[in-house]
């Protein structure tokens, strides 16, 4: 026995087991493998041989020989499989065809699982591809008030519509994908400012101000896109059975509605005279906001401003070495050149 090798000592043991606890352990051993080796030993109560197979099994022992045994332990489960199949051969054809279908199962149900990485991986990516794309259109935190002002600065409100059919696509995909894989609600984007939750806010926020205080843009577009969005968040709610919850403080006071008002009006947009507008908004905004603080609760996520306090300063402006200028600030050489040296 001194003379054996750290594997053949560890199959010595093993055997020893074998022989103390009799055909049960045996059985156990064949069909499941040797880690139930632990539990019919305590099983038995034979604290001596517990002791040494624990101890030989997993390496408390012999680490150094670890690789040696476990490519022993192998050879003989392998020898255990091919026994126990040779055993199934000789029973009936009933006997025969469960044994197939339960490995066969086995290897499916493996099978599945990894098929569902890829997918979730996939969705993950198209959902920050476009939250990305919100940052220099909207700020980080994106808010509604940013996005106008934006395109009222730049003279192109006219691609507002555009905007509007892209987040469309993109709430209806949200929709679709955390329904099918929920988990992919708990993925935190790559920035701490950014989110599901906050892109799809700023959506909701930019449609309800449009639909309200604008004059001159696409009402029925505004109300496709705000519809789409709060389906996603309406259902998301549901599925995580989150309850409808009222905000405590009021994301567009009186004196934050009337800074939004003057930073569009200066934009260069034309807005609705005060009247029934402001409660129109808050009309608006009661279809959707208790539904998305209650999934911030949730996920312990912030929801975004309806508009920013002071400089918005986005992701991509951010550096070591220095600050860039804002995307209207930007040096930009007027002109056109021959690219070929032509005048």
């Amino acid at each position: 026995m001194l003379e054996l090798t750290g594997a053949r000592k560890m199959l010595a043991k093993l055997e020893i087991a074998r022989d103390v606890l009799g055909v049960g352990f045996q059985q156990l051993l064949e069909m499941r493998g040797g880690g139930v080796v632990v539990a019919e030993l305590h099983t038995f109560q034979r604290e001596s041989v517990a002791r040494e197979c624990v101890g030989g099994f997993f390496g408390y022992k012999l680490l150094e020989n670890f690789a040696a045994r476990l490519l022993c332990l192998g050879h003989r489960m392998k020898a255990r499989i091919i026994a126990g199949l040779r055993r199934h051969a000789k029973r009936a054809h009933f006997g025969r065809t469960l044994a197939v279908a339960e490995s066969g199962l086995g290897f499916a149900f493996l099978a599945v699982i990894v098929s569902y990485l890829p997918g979730i991986n996939q969705a993950f990516s198209r959902r920050e591809v476009t939250i990305s794309l919100l940052d220099a259109r909207a700020g980080s935190p994106p808010s509604a008030g940013q996005v106008l002002v934006r395109l009222g600065r730049a003279g192109c409100i006219d691609a507002l519509n555009s905007f509007l059919v892209e987040w469309e696509q993109w709430s209806a995909e949200l929709l679709e994908s955390h329904l099918s894989f929920p988990v992919l609600s708990y993925f935190r984007s790559q920035h701490d400012n950014q989110s599901w939750l906050a892109a799809v806010t700023c959506m909701l926020d930019t449609c309800a101000v449009l639909m309200a205080e604008v004059k001159g843009c696409n009402p029925y577009r505004a109300e496709l896109t705000f519809a789409m969005a709060r389906h996603a968040a309406v259902d998301l709610s549901l599925i995580f059975k989150v309850r409808p919850t009222v905000l405590t403080k009021d994301r567009l006071g009186a004196e934050k509605r009337k800074a939004l008002r003057a930073a569009l009006a200066e934009a260069g947009l034309e807005l609705h005279v005060e009247g029934e507008v402001a409660e129109r908004l808050a009309e608006l905004r009661g279809m959707y906001e208790p539904f998305v603080n209650g999934l911030a609760e949730r996920f312990l996520l912030t929801l975004p401003p309806i508009v920013t306090e002071g400089e918005s300063i986005d992701n991509w402006q951010r550096s070591p070495m220095r600050r860039a200028p804002g995307i209207d600030k930007l040096p930009i050489v007027e002109g056109a050149e021959e690219h070929f040296g032509g005048k």
